[in-house]
């Protein structure tokens, strides 16, 4: 893809995270559930696996499971590259995960900016379409309007 056709993609795929984050902060009483569950609404697309599937997968250079960023900054689980894990790993902006398993999530904008960040990153690492997984995941590319 050429550079120019990448960085288009880069903004809608930026547009559809801008979205989810609205939303989210619109309904912080369902974020954690959201989190926890991605594919039950379209706003968890800002919760996708750190994986080229944007799935939780088995990785194994590191003999263990791809979770979010969240799982990653905690050491519980790790991105599909070795790379992508220590950068997430380094990144004190991310939340870890408390003793019950669970993250504190913020529903503001310049916590869950974050994540638009990293999915970012992930989609042009690993030529990821969020459009292709919200319709996977049975929602239209519209849903968040």
């Amino acid at each position: 893809m050429q550079n120019k056709e990448r960085a288009g993609t880069m903004t809608e795929n930026t547009d559809i995270y801008e979205k989810a984050i609205r939303y989210l902060i619109c309904h912080e009483k369902e974020l954690l559930d959201i989190w926890d569950d991605p594919k039950s609404h379209p706003s968890g697309i800002l919760f996708q696996a750190a994986s080229k599937s944007g799935e939780v997968e088995w990785n194994d250079e590191f003999t263990s499971l791809c979770g979010d960023i969240c799982e990653i900054a905690s050491g519980d689980r790790s991105a599909g590259t070795k790379e992508i894990t220590k950068l997430i790993v380094e990144d004190d902006r991310i939340t870890v995960l408390g003793e019950d398993d669970l993250p504190e999530l913020q529903p503001t904008e310049e916590f869950l900016s974050v994540f638009m960040e990293w999915q970012n990153l992930f989609d042009m690492t690993w030529n990821r379409d969020p459009f292709d997984k919200l319709k996977e995941w049975g929602f239209e590319s519209d849903s968040l309007d």
